[in-house]
Order: structure tokens, then sequence, then C-alpha cells
């Protein structure tokens, strides 16, 4: 079962994204420049390809997801800090003092959430899987939206500011998921502590 969790996440945080990415780029590739007139007929889905090449494209375009997938996230964070920044609202202090850096402690409450609360795990992946899907797709769209907008005088002005908008509306899309994933996991970590007997 974990296996195929796992598989669940790679599939649509890495390999989805890379395959999109690298299908466009090698549509793009091969058709500008050995048949422009055949750009767009469609031989290029149509066309019977080796089994080998297959496994290849598809391994290539995992690392090419992963890639993207670090890219966006980096992308995410510089948002979420930009927003957090232009909204001008003061962090609340924690009334827990504790002495852990936030990794740390977030570390912690993911093995007290594993170990005692596997129902609500489920959806806490299940929230993180989509903010980097999300993040990852937004990385990959504006990187495909300046190409095409550099390499072809017919990508306009409206085709650029669509793809952008698209990408915003994925990054935003994004921290709504993170900032479920992270209430759902403060929620059960101290719905777990609350139940704990204390020593």
């Amino acid at each position: 079962m974990a296996n195929i969790k796992y598989g669940i996440f790679d599939l649509f945080v890495y390999t989805l994204p890379g395959i999109f990415f690298l299908s466009c780029i090698l549509y793009i590739q091969r058709y500008d420049l050995l048949h422009p007139h055949l750009m767009f007929d469609g031989s290029f889905f149509t066309n019977k390809v080796p089994a080998f090449q297959v496994i290849l494209f598809i391994g290539c375009s995992y690392i090419a997801g992963f890639i993207l997938s670090i890219c966006g996230n980096y992308l995410l964070f510089l948002v979420q800090k930009l927003v957090a920044y232009l909204s001008l609202k003061p962090r609340k202090a924690s009334k827990e003092p504790t002495t852990d850096p936030p990794s740390v402690k977030k570390s912690k409450m993911y093995t007290v959430v594993r170990e005692q609360a596997k129902e609500n795990q489920k959806y806490i992946e299940l929230w993180n899987v989509l903010k980097n899907f999300s993040a990852t797709l937004a990385i990959t769209i504006l990187i495909l939206t300046v190409f095409f907008f550099i390499k072809f005088s017919t990508f306009g002005l409206f085709s650029l500011l669509t793809g952008i908008g698209l990408v915003i509306l994925l990054l935003f899309k994004s921290m709504e998921y993170h900032s479920w994933a992270h209430a759902d996991l403060k929620n059960t970590y101290e719905n777990v502590k609350s139940v704990q007997p204390k020593p």
C-alpha cells in the first residue's frame, strides 16, 4: 500500500509535469526545425515509437519533473514571502516555548501524527501532493510560456498574459493547499497530545 501511495505521489508531482514539459519542448523543436509545415498535424503523437525510447522518455520526464518540482517549491516560497511582506501582518508568537528550529518541530509533529493519527495523515499527505503538483505545474507553465513567447511571433501578448495568469492561479492554489496541510498537521498534533496521559 505504501508503494502505491508513493507511486501516485511520483506520478502527479514529478512524472506528469515532466512529460508535459518535455513533450512540448520536443514537439516544438522537431517540427519547427525539420518540418515547419507539419507542426500541428498531429503525426507526432501517432507515429510508433520503440519501447526503449518510451522508457527512456518516461525516465527523463521523471528527472525533469523532479528538477521542476524543486524550482516550483522555491518559487512558491518566494511568493509566500512576498505575500506575507505585502500583507504587512505581524506574525503571532508561538505560545509554546521551544528551543527546536521550525523544521525540527515540524518533523516531530509529523512523527507523532504518523504513529498515532494515520487517518488524518492521509489528508495531510493529500494536501501536500496537491501543493507540490500545483507548484510544479506553475513553474512548468511559466517556463513554457516564456519559451513560446520568445520563439514564436504568433504567441502574442494575450497568450503571454494568459500563461502568467495561470501561473499565478496555480501558485495561490498551492499556497492554499499548503495552509490546509499545515492547519491539519497542527490540529491533529494538538489533539493527539491533548488525549495522551500526562506523566
